[in-house]
């Protein structure tokens, strides 16, 4: 327990000084050039970054249950996007209301996906499931691409802005902050205080432990690969309202995706969001001190220092919650 509190003592300081070095790099900053430039982009860093971290907790919580790297998040994310398009093109209806739509069709697919491939696979080892997720990766590409071309999407949208010394927040980037925030206390809440929810935390600790409790792994698994799919389709439907996409998205959300789960601890949920923010706002901050040439080299490099230093990331938490 003493090394257990001192781990958790380390990597609050350890964030606290992370912060700590950006805030005085901020105010310093601000403070030479008299601008409030710096705080237009450390507020759109965060929003991407909380975007980072939704798309992120899908991945981290089907890797915390089943032990499976999911290669096809991104497309899941991709068909959440598509969802939200074409339901405002054909029928009018808002993204935001489209969520509740997107989000039990891709729970279901996710399910059909997990019973008939995933969970079947598992039984003969951990390298089958990661083929079969590239391979669904690659057919759900390309399916996207057949029945909707490769036109790149976007779904146009616009709430206003609010301006508070100098600094404007666009109304839909605060109220997708609010749906991440909403969907992320949710998932704490089913989690935590229902029977479903502890049963997917008691398999991410110890399936074979779980199972002589009376709890089915089998079951569990699939529910929480749907569970996963279901919260990338409420990603997908976020990132619709602000970002182009096209059938070869998938690969730049789950690499985004991975980068934040090993910024965050492999597996673990929190961690996986916090890495998401930290990542959003390493890059969006480089990108105004060094360019946007070297946004997306950021996450890469993030990357690899996090794997070379602290392999198990700033949180070495191995659950799910």
């Amino acid at each position: 327990m003493l090394m257990r509190a001192n781990m958790k003592y380390k990597q609050i300081l350890l964030v606290t000084a992370i912060i700590l070095v950006i805030l005085v790099a901020i105010s310093y900053y601000a403070a030479i050039t008299q601008s409030s430039t710096i705080f237009q982009v450390l507020f759109n860093s965060v929003f991407t970054g909380a975007i980072y971290g939704l798309l992120a907790v899908g991945l981290a919580l089907i890797f915390g249950v089943m032990k499976v790297i999911n290669i096809c998040h991104g497309e899941f994310v991709l068909l959440g996007a598509y969802t939200a398009f074409w339901l405002y093109v054909l029928l009018g209806l808002s993204p935001f209301i489209s969520i509740f739509l997107a989000f039990p069709v891709l729970f279901c697919i996710g399910l059909l996906i997990s019973k008939g491939l995933i969970n079947r696979a598992l039984k003969y080892g951990m390298d089958q499931p990661l083929l079969i997720a590239f391979g669904l990766s690659l057919c759900l590409q390309n399916l996207i691409k057949i029945f909707w071309t490769a036109t790149p999407r976007a779904i146009i949208t616009s709430f206003g802005t609010l301006s508070i010394y100098g600094v404007t927040f666009p109304v839909l980037y605060l109220l997708m902050i609010c749906v991440t925030a909403f969907m992320l206390f949710a998932l704490g809440l089913f989690l935590t205080k229902t029977h479903i929810g502890r049963a997917i935390r008691a398999v991410a600790m110890d399936a074979e432990a779980a199972s002589l409790m009376g709890v089915n792994p089998d079951r569990i698994n699939m529910f929480s690969y749907a569970l996963g799919a279901a919260l990338a389709a409420v990603t997908g439907t976020l990132i619709a309202m602000i970002y182009p996409f096209d059938p070869a998205s998938g690969s730049m959300y789950i690499n985004r995706a991975f980068a934040s789960i090993v910024l965050g601890g492999i597996g673990y949920i929190p961690g996986a969001f916090i890495g998401g923010i930290i990542l959003g706002t390493a890059e969006g901050i480089s990108s105004l001190f060094l360019g946007d040439a070297v946004r997306n080299g950021v996450s890469y490099l993030l990357f690899l220092i996090i794997l070379i230093f602290k392999p198990s990331g700033l949180f070495s938490k191995y659950r799910t919650f």
